[in-house]
């Protein structure tokens, strides 16, 4: 198994020279690989309020999660992911270890009340944004998303799911 640090085989990482989490900063504060792949992606959405809808992509680089005002991360994914890279010390971070299989739905939904007191003492603060992400953003993030809305802020489902973007389509 690949170490928390290496780039785990994934080929863009190793194309772009990645040996680790990311390159050093560049001019802008951003990696050379995540300033290449975040200007062109479209792969978070500001659900408002303070909530941030995205991929794994955003969230594995601390300089889009700083330039997005992100303070404290939810990962909806399994632990064999990397969970905190060693340079993301100003981040907060709830992990829901669950796969994106219909039989993981009952450990999803066991976790959520521990994720929805993290997420709203963490926007009871005041200190940043919170970024709720799973591998592409469209599956359990989102149902993450949808019954925080619907439970600590009172929407019906088909209000909740209409602040679901049909795709992440914001840029950085």
């Amino acid at each position: 198994m690949a170490s928390e640090s290496s780039s785990r085989g994934i080929p863009q990482l190793e194309e772009a020279g990645v040996n680790g989490w990311h390159l050093a900063p560049d001019k802008e504060g951003s990696c050379s690989f995540c300033a290449r792949h975040a200007r062109g992606a479209r792969n978070f959405a500001d659900l408002g309020g303070g909530l941030l809808l995205g991929a794994y992509d955003a969230a594995s680089c601390p300089y889009v999660l700083q330039s997005l005002g992100v303070t404290h991360v939810v990962q909806v994914m399994k632990k064999s992911w990397p969970i905190r890279p060693p340079k993301f010390v100003n981040f907060e971070y709830f992990v829901i270890d669950v796969d994106d299989r219909d039989e993981e739905a009952e450990k999803l939904a066991a976790a959520w009340d521990d994720a929805f007191e993290f997420i709203s003492a963490a926007l009871k603060s005041g200190r940043g944004k919170v970024y709720v992400h799973c591998f592409a953003g469209v599956s359990r993030s989102p149902t993450v998303c949808i019954a925080y809305l619907m439970k600590e802020k009172g929407m019906r489902l088909e209000d909740a799911d209409r602040t679901m973007p049909d795709k992440l389509e914001k840029e950085l």
